[in-house]
């Protein structure tokens, strides 16, 4: 079931949201989380009721292997055995479901052999389940998680709203909201918020995302069907899908946490204008910031981090962003793609130490940050061609194309609706790196006051009725462009 359906919209979601408010004023919390965790496993199982079994059987090893930490940790024991073995086993898991294939095919093209390639469908949300999963007993055999409560640690993990793609959530972000008198009692404000949230997102993803798509799918495909690509197609193609993805993932988010405020809980920003950024460092900490920050926490500072000198620094980073291109998916095309964000992070640190090495202070006019923004998007861009293309070819096709090695024709065979696609790109343009984000508009967890910028004005209008009336306008147009239902591009992954 995706967000931007109508049986999500009309059916599951006001069903779910009527008995949850039953729930909780007559019934009390604890059922009320019991709830919850159905409503969420319904959720899931609509995609495939076999997977149930899966992840059922994950939270239920898990739950025990925290419980095993929490009891060694309170007897002074080594919890080092327990939570090896449980990241092991998790990491097993998903390596088994998502990399099998990969390995097996790679194994016959190095070695001749004919061994069968498994044909094993991908369980929804696993690559996010794992990390969180591996993050929660991290979390437990560092002390900072002690949970005993299966229905907080069952809804912690299945919460439908980021269930599917993030955020990576952890522990400690939310479990004090699922304890007291006021835990899933939504304010007014946070309805509000919600609603306007939900509205932003679902805009984002049907009227932008999805319009985009079959540009980006045109130009993307035309490799391998041998098309050639020229300048001016490549570009259209590799910009459409660097909108489609930002506002796909963004209104994913948008939506996410909209809907964690209807039910009374603040999940953590996951996207935060990120083509904004002047750096590529900038960049990461703003993109998947959930993803991001789980690589650092867990895996860099694991690899030592920047405390064995510059050298080993940037290794790191180049090891970190590989493991996390991985992470996407089982394909050569994301491990160049991880490869290449970790030797770009890592000649940003180098390049960010220069004035300091020369004794010249750092440069902060506006000249130079949008110097360094377009710098930065131009760099995601061609990333982005790694990260789309359906192999190493295509996105060196591609991305010959776009330096001009196949000429600069500007033939528009592989564009549709050239004038509406090039004036849609251009207004994106302003709407990334002039626009306030939605979580500005609304000033989710007072985002708005902390980002002091030239669109402040904006803030009582947000509060008025034209803006509640434009807001309806939106949802209810946005209704009428969802004749086919596309699923999120980071349910994929």
């Amino acid at each position: 079931m995706v967000f931007s359906s109508y049986e999500f919209i009309f059916y599951f979601l006001p069903l779910v949201y009527i008995f949850f408010l039953a729930s909780r004023r007559y019934a009390g919390l604890k059922l009320t989380m019991a709830f919850l965790i159905i409503a969420s496993l319904v959720f899931y199982a609509v995609w495939d009721p076999r997977n149930l079994v899966l992840l059922v059987g994950s939270l239920a090893g898990n739950y025990v292997l925290g419980l095993l930490l929490i009891r060694c940790r309170r007897s002074g024991r080594s919890t080092t055995g327990i939570l090896t073995f449980g990241c092991i086993a998790n990491l097993c898991v998903l390596g088994y479901f998502k990399y099998a294939g990969f390995v097996v095919t790679n194994l016959n093209e190095v070695s001749a052999s004919q061994l069968a390639v498994p044909d094993i469908v991908l369980p929804l949300a696993i690559s996010f389940l794992t990390f969180q999963k591996i993050a929660y007993l991290v979390d437990t055999a560092r002390g900072i998680v002690a949970e005993t409560d299966p229905l907080r640690y069952c809804l912690f993990l299945t919460f439908f709203p980021q269930l599917i793609a993030g955020p990576i959530v952890h522990h400690h972000d939310i479990a004090d909201q699922f304890i007291g008198p006021q835990a899933f009692r939504p304010r007014g404000d946070q309805l509000v918020q919600g609603t306007q949230l939900f509205i932003i997102g679902l805009a984002k993803k049907v009227l932008i995302a999805d319009t985009l798509s079959p540009q980006a799918d045109i130009v993307f495909s035309a490799p391998a069907a041998g098309l050639a690509i020229s300048f001016f197609e490549a570009w259209v193609g590799a910009l459409a899908y660097t909108f489609q993805l930002y506002f796909d993932f963004s209104g994913y988010s948008d939506m996410a946490l909209g809907l964690g405020l209807l039910f009374g809980l603040r999940l953590p920003i996951n996207f935060a204008s990120p083509y904004k950024a002047t750096s590529i460092v900038e960049f990461w900490r703003s993109w998947h910031i959930s993803l991001s920050n789980f690589l650092r926490d867990y895996v860099y500072f694991s690899l030592g981090g920047s405390r064995r000198g510059r050298v080993r620094r940037y290794l790191n980073l180049v090891v970190t962003m590989t493991l996390g291109g991985l992470w996407h998916g089982a394909g050569w095309t994301f491990v160049v793609w991880g490869l290449f964000h970790g030797v770009a992070l890592s000649v940003c640190h180098v390049w960010q130490r220069l004035p300091v090495a020369w004794g010249r202070e750092p440069s902060n006019g506006s000249t130079g940050r949008w110097m360094g923004r377009i710098l930065t998007f131009v760099a995601v861009v061609f990333g982005w061609v790694l990260f789309r293309a359906g192999s190493l070819g295509d996105a060196g096709t591609i991305m010959s194309s776009m330096i001009g090695l196949q000429g600069f024709d500007a033939a528009s065979g592989l564009v549709v609706g050239r004038f509406g696609i090039i004036s849609m790109i251009v207004s994106l343009f302003f709407v990334v790196w002039l626009m306030p984000n939605s979580l500005e508009l609304v000033d989710y967890g007072n985002l708005g006051a902390r980002r002091k910028t030239a669109w402040t004005w904006l803030g009582p209008l947000t509060r008025s009725p034209v803006y509640a009336a434009g807001m309806a306008t939106i949802f209810v147009f946005t209704l009428s462009q969802m004749s086919t239902v596309n699923v999120f591009l980071y349910f994929q992954f």
